[in-house]
């Protein structure tokens, strides 16, 4: 059995109604080293939210990147706060980081 076979039994194990083993995303995943309870986990969210084979091939290929960009040093300009809504007051302080020659001064009204 080849291990597209087995993560897609897998995946069918997970919930998942379809899966597809010959589709060139999973291989390309495999070949990455993407694991098999990779496949799993991603499988039972995308059942969770009533997604398919395509949305957890999504997610697997997400945490591959992540892990990747990890690797890398590459990270959120921000630090690693990376929230799930906008947030105002973090996007207007991650401006402000790095500004050594802001002089923070009391208000005071001039009339």
């Amino acid at each position: 059995m080849s291990k597209s076979t087995a993560i897609c039994f897998a995946m069918r194990a997970a919930g998942l109604p379809t899966v597809n083993p010959s589709h060139p995303d999973l291989a390309a995943l495999i070949e990455r080293g993407a694991e098999i309870g990779m496949f799993e986990q991603a499988a039972r969210q995308a059942v969770e939210k009533g997604k398919s084979f395509a949305y957890a091939i999504g997610i697997v290929k997400g945490q591959l990147q992540d892990a990747q960009n990890l690797a890398k040093g590459q990270h959120n300009p921000a630090g690693s706060y990376r929230p799930t809504k906008f947030d105002p007051v973090a996007f207007v302080n991650q401006g402000h980081k790095d500004q050594a020659d802001v002089i923070n001064v009391a208000a005071q009204r001039l009339a």
